[in-house]
């Protein structure tokens, strides 16, 4: 399980393949499939930690993941854990240690499990006419599944 593994951080890099895609939307939903199938169907691994180029992360950033993966293991109602929370600001939110479960998903700085790549794999948007995650939000075939957000951001952009 995660806890038993000590975080392990990559990166990768994506081939350019200038040729095949024109507009912003499919080359960024191309990013995300390469990073989620990099992730879970070459790595193997169990949960993966998904950071947007423009966040910056809190000091607790790894270790909020570290304490929720358990809530994806033990929950198959769950699809994700985000850092992100929109209107949860640190020194501003009512309660930092507060977690919230919601439909929506908030992006970002986000976790997944493989069981959710291997659920939404196949159906992955080539020519997306909105965003990836519009995608995830409406189309994967994760309704009635949700995310577990923070009270307080664990990143900022």
């Amino acid at each position: 399980t995660f806890r038993d593994r000590l975080p392990q951080i990559s990166v990768w890099r994506k081939p350019n393949n200038p040729t095949s895609m024109k507009a912003a939307v499919a080359k960024i939903a191309a990013h995300f499939q390469f990073a989620l199938a990099q992730s879970f169907d070459v790595e193997r691994h169990e949960f993966a930690i998904f950071v947007e180029n423009d966040l910056t992360l809190m000091p607790d950033f790894l270790w909020y993941f570290r304490v929720t993966a358990q809530l994806l293991e033990k929950d198959p109602s769950l699809w994700c854990v985000s850092a992100w929370h929109d209107n949860g600001f640190q020194g501003l939110a009512s309660d930092e240690r507060r977690l919230f479960r919601t439909d929506y998903f908030p992006g970002l700085g986000w976790m997944i499990r493989n069981d959710t790549w291997d659920l939404i794999r196949a159906s992955w948007p080539r020519f997306p006419s909105t965003g990836w995650d519009h995608w995830m939000r409406h189309g994967a075939g994760l309704r009635h599944r949700d995310c577990i957000a923070p009270g307080a951001t664990h990143a900022s952009r």
